[in-house]
């Protein structure tokens, strides 16, 4: 386990991510998002979990534009956006899920969690959402 030295800029990180319904529910499925990306986009979809992880952790403030399309493009992942585009890798990915395996209702579990999470955020930030819009 790694130990750091808490320091006050750190600390009011940590008071403004309390009550953020999205740091929250990153926080809260980190694993389980994770394991759904990866299994829809490989290692490419548990970087991008890990990134956007990260980004929340470092926007100290506001959520910058990177993580905002960092997150579209996991939604695009999640709500299946390319599987039927045979050159997306997405494609194979998905050809290889069997549609009765209880893994898929827990992915949509997954997205719509996380969708309720940026709709809290999205009434805040208004002018992300048009990040947001091809997801």
């Amino acid at each position: 386990m790694y130990l750091r030295e808490i320091s006050p800029r750190a600390s009011a990180r940590a008071d403004a991510d309390h009550g953020d319904p999205l740091r929250i529910f990153m926080s809260n499925h980190l694993n389980g998002l994770r394991d759904a990306a990866g299994l829809l986009a490989g290692q490419r979809g548990v970087r991008l979990v890990e990134t956007i992880a990260d980004r929340l952790h470092n926007d100290t403030t506001r959520i910058a534009r990177a993580t905002w399309l960092a997150i579209r493009d996991l939604l695009g992942i999640l709500t299946l956006e390319h599987v039927h585009d045979e050159r997306r890798p997405e494609a194979g990915f998905f050809a290889r899920i069997d549609p009765a395996d209880p893994v898929v209702e827990e992915v949509c579990l997954l997205t719509d969690g996380l969708r309720a999470a940026l709709e809290k955020v999205l009434a805040a930030e208004p002018e992300a959402v048009r990040l947001l819009e091809v997801a």
